[in-house]
C-alpha cells in the first residue's frame, strides 16, 4: 500500500483532540479494540484499505517515462553558484529514484496499523501524554462507524469510486455534534445505543479496486510490523464488522509474551530488526493461511448472549464515579444515569428469581421496572445478566476535570447550565424511582403489603 489514496483524500481535518482522548480511554491495550456499551470495535486492515486506499495502478510506459525525466535532473552539474533550493530538490529527487520503485511493494497499511495500535497503548497505559500515529485515521473511522459524534458535510462531494476518505472533505457543521470538551464525548460514547454504531459503514459504497484488493486478509490473524514495532491484529474480536456473528472467545496468550514487550530504538541504533523480528514476519507471511474461517455471517450485527454476558463482566461501566458533579464547566451525568439503570437492571434480575405467585405486587414492581428499562431504551439490558463491575469502577479514582480558561460570564444562566440543573432534576427522579421501587420490595418481603 503506498501513499497514491491518501493523497486523493486531499487536506486532512484538524484532529479533534477530545474526541482522541475519549477514545484512548475505551482503548483496552490487551486486546486492541474500543470498549463501547455495545461492545467491542476497533480499526482493522480493512478500515485502512477502505479509508485511505493503496496507490493507483500506474501505466509502465508513464512510469518509465517519469523516472527517466527525474533521473535527468540528477544531470544537473552543482557548484556553489547555485540556490540552496537546487540542492534540497536534487536531494529530493534523489531519495525519490531510491525508493519509488519498492514504495509500491511494502504493506504501508499494516505498518501504519501497527503505529496507530502502538501509540494508542502507551497512551491508555499512560506512558505517554503526547500520543503519535495516524490519528486522522482514527478520527475518521470514528466518524464513519458512530452516527451521534460525526460533523455534517455542507457540500457533500462524490464518493463513487474513490476512498471513502473523501467523503469528509470540504466544509463543515458541528451543530449537531458534540464538542469543544472531552466530556461531551464521554457521555455519548457512555449513552451509546445499538443503532448509533455502525458496524458495516462501507458495505453500500462503490468502491475502486485499489481499496478492496487486501479483502482476503481483512480478517487474518496476524502480526503487524513498522520498524521495531509488532502488535498483533485481532479481527476475530470484533467479527460484527465483517457481518459475522460475534461469538465469545477467549483471549490469545500468544500475543501477550515477552516478544510483544513495546520496544523503542533508544539505544538500539546497531540492532537489526528484520533478523530480531524473524518470526513476526514469517507469520505476516502466512497472514493467507490465518483467515478466521469459523464465520457464521448474518445481515444483522448480532453478538451472542455468551459474548455479551462475558463482555458486561469485563467491561468498564463507569468512566467518570457516579455522583461527583463538577463545580465549572460541562457537567457529566453519564455515569449516575447509568448506575440509576443498572440498578434497574439489578431489580428486574433479581425478581426474576423470586416466586411471585400470590405476590402481585412483586409483579407490579417488575412491569414498572421494565417499563422503564423501555423508556430509557436499555430494554435489550434485559436480556442479559447485569454487569458485575458497577461497585468496582464506582472505587476507581475520579477523573479530575481540567479547569476551563477564561474569565467566567457574569449575568444571566447558561444555556449548559439550564441543560445541567434539567438532567439533575431528571437524575433526581430516576433515583427517586429507584428508592420507592427498593422500599416497596422489602416490604413486601416483611409481609407489610
Amino acid at each position: 500500500m503506498a501513499f497514491g489514496g491518501i493523497l486523493r483524500c486531499g487536506q486532512p481535518k484538524d484532529i479533534d483532540h477530545h474526541l482522541i482522548t475519549a477514545l484512548i480511554e475505551r482503548w483496552r491495550p490487551e486486546t486492541h479494540t474500543f470498549h463501547f456499551p455495545v461492545g467491542e470495535a476497533t480499526l482493522t486492515l480493512e478500515d485502512v484499505e477502505v479509508l485511505w486506499g493503496p496507490q493507483n495502478t500506474v501505466d509502465l510506459k508513464e512510469m518509465v517515462w517519469k523516472q527517466t525525466n527525474l533521473s535527468n535532473q540528477l544531470m544537473i552539474e552543482l557548484s556553489d553558484e547555485h540556490d540552496q533550493y537546487i540542492y534540497v530538490q536534487c536531494a529530493r529527487v534523489y531519495c525519490l529514484l531510491l525508493l519509488g520503485e519498492r514504495c509500491a511493494s511494502y504493506s504501508w497499511g499494516g505498518a501504519t496499523l501497527a503505529c496507530l495500535y502502538h501509540n494508542l497503548c502507551e497512551g491508555a497505559l499512560a506512558r505517554r501524554t503526547n500520543v503519535g500515529g495516524a490519528l486522522t485515521l482514527l478520527q475518521l473511522w470514528a466518524w464513519e462507524r458512530i452516527s451521534n459524534i460525526r460533523p455534517q458535510m455542507l457540500n457533500p462531494v462524490p464518493i463513487d469510486y474513490v476512498p471513502c476518505a473523501v467523503a469528509w472533505t470540504g466544509p463543515t457543521s458541528y451543530v449537531k455534534a458534540p464538542g469543544l470538551c472531552i466530556e461531551n464525548f464521554r457521555d455519548q460514547f457512555s449513552r451509546m445505543y445499538a443503532n448509533q454504531f455502525i458496524w458495516r459503514p462501507y458495505v453500500m459504497r462503490n468502491l475502486p479496486d485499489v481499496c478492496v484488493d487486501g479483502r482476503p486478509i481483512w480478517t487474518s490473524i496476524t502480526t503487524l510490523i513498522c520498524w521495531n514495532l509488532v502488535e498483533p491484529h485481532l479481527p476475530q474480536r470484533v467479527l460484527r464488522q465483517f457481518g459475522i456473528v460475534q461469538p465469545y472467545i477467549p483471549l490469545d496468550n500468544q500475543f501477550h509474551e515477552t516478544d510483544f514487550v513495546k520496544l523503542d530504538r533508544r539505544g538500539k541504533s546497531g540492532r537489526n530488526w528484520v533478523e530480531y523480528h524473524a518470526n513476526h514476519i514469517q507469520d505476516w507471511d502466512n497472514r493467507h493461511n490465518m483467515v478466521w474461517t469459523d464465520v457464521e455471517y448474518s445481515t444483522e450485527p448480532i453478538a451472542t448472549a455468551e459474548y455479551m454476558d462475558w463482555f458486561r463482566r469485563i467491561t468498564v461501566v463507569y468512566i467518570t464515579k457516579p455522583g461527583v458533579h463538577a463545580q465549572e464547566g460541562f457537567h457529566e451525568t453519564t455515569s449516575s444515569h447509568s448506575y440509576a439503570v443498572e440498578t434497574l437492571h439489578k431489580i428486574r434480575h433479581f425478581l426474576s428469581g423470586q416466586d411471585m405467585t400470590g405476590q402481585p405486587h412483586l409483579f407490579t414492581i417488575s412491569r414498572i421496572v421494565e417499563d422503564g428499562l423501555q423508556i430509557y431504551g436499555e430494554a435489550e439490558m434485559m436480556d442479559y445478566r447485569p454487569s458485575q463491575r458497577s461497585e468496582l469502577d464506582i472505587d476507581m479514582p475520579v477523573r479530575q476535570k481540567g479547569k476551563r480558561r477564561g474569565k467566567k460570564k457574569t449575568g444571566g444562566e447558561s444555556s449548559s447550565s439550564r441543560m445541567d440543573a434539567h438532567l439533575v432534576k431528571i437524575s433526581v427522579s430516576v433515583m427517586s424511582t429507584i428508592l420507592h421501587l427498593g422500599l416497596l420490595c422489602q416490604m413486601t418481603f416483611l409481609g407489610l403489603i
